[in-house]
C-alpha cells in the first residue's frame, strides 16, 4: 500500500513543476530586457507604509532585487546587500529589495531581525511580469538615468556585483 503523505508531496510537486513550466512559458513571450534598455516603471508599497515609485531612486545606481523570505539564496544575499548598500550609499547607490512574500508580517520580521536599513518593497505579479521574474532571487542593476545596466538570475558573485556597481558608480 502506498504512503498518502509520499503520494501527497509527490502531486504537490508535480503541480510546482507544471506551475514553473507554465510561468516560464507565459514570459517567454516578452521581449527580452536587455542592457540598455529603460527599466520598467512601477511604484510598489514600502514595508512599513507609503509608496515608492521607480522614478524616485533617479539619479542612483539602484540594485533592484526581487526575493521571498522562504528563498534560501534570497536569505543568504541580504548581509552582503545591506554591507554593499552601507558602503556605496554615500556614492549614490541604494538597493530596494522587492518581496514576493504575500504576508507582510514575514517580511517586517526578516527585515527586523536582520537589520536591513535599504528599501524593501511588497512586489506584486504585474512588475514581476514586467521585470520577468521567473525564480528568485532576481536582480537588475539600474544606471543613474534609470537604465537597465545589468540582470543576475539566481544568486550572484559578490565581487562580479561589487566590480558592476563601482562601474556604473564611476558613470
Amino acid at each position: 500500500m502506498k504512503d498518502p503523505r509520499k503520494t501527497f508531496f509527490t502531486a504537490i510537486g508535480i503541480l510546482a513543476l507544471l506551475a514553473v513550466a507554465w510561468r516560464a512559458q507565459r514570459a517567454s513571450t516578452l521581449p527580452p530586457i536587455s542592457p540598455g534598455a529603460q527599466a520598467p516603471a512601477f511604484a510598489l508599497p514600502l514595508l512599513g507604509g507609503g509608496m515608492i515609485p521607480l522614478s524616485r531612486l533617479r539619479g542612483k545606481v539602484v540594485l533592484l532585487t526581487f526575493w521571498a523570505t522562504w528563498c534560501d539564496s534570497c536569505r543568504e544575499e541580504m548581509p552582503l546587500l545591506e554591507a554593499l548598500h552601507r558602503r556605496y550609499l554615500p556614492k549614490g547607490f541604494t538597493v530596494a529589495a522587492a518581496s514576493m512574500d504575500r504576508e507582510g508580517r514575514a517580511v517586517m520580521g526578516f527585515v527586523a531581525q536582520s537589520n536591513l536599513s535599504f528599501p524593501v518593497l511588497l512586489s506584486d505579479e504585474k512588475t514581476a511580469k514586467a521585470y520577468q521574474v521567473l525564480g528568485l532571487p532576481t536582480s537588475y542593476l539600474i544606471d543613474r538615468k534609470g537604465r537597465i545596466a545589468r540582470r543576475y538570475v539566481g544568486a550572484f558573485d559578490p565581487m562580479t556585483l561589487e566590480n558592476d556597481i563601482i562601474r556604473q558608480l564611476d558613470n
